[in-house]
């Protein structure tokens, strides 16, 4: 696990802890990369990309909060069923 500091002190971390903290892969931190849900710190001169460590546990947050919300859903839908017991 290797960590950098950008120019204004922020801790930054490789796309392997990224994906950790958020429970993916390190490919699927690249892929949301490319699509535009995370932007890199730092792109190293080798192309590594770095994460602020804020912004990936912001994201983990909101992904976490958005799957409450669809369990919370699915709960509901399944309390409105009818039980055939």
């Amino acid at each position: 696990m290797r960590h950098a500091k950008a120019d204004d002190d922020t801790d930054l971390i490789e796309s392997a802890d990224a994906g950790r903290i958020l429970g993916i892969t390190p490919s699927a931190v690249r892929q949301l990369a490319l699509r535009g849900r995370l932007t890199p710190s730092v792109v190293t001169p080798r192309g590594a990309r770095l994460y602020r460590r804020g912004d990936i546990q912001q994201l983990a947050t909101e992904r976490a909060a958005r799957f409450a919300a669809l369990h919370s859903i699915h709960a509901a839908d399944a309390d409105d069923q009818p039980n055939n017991d």
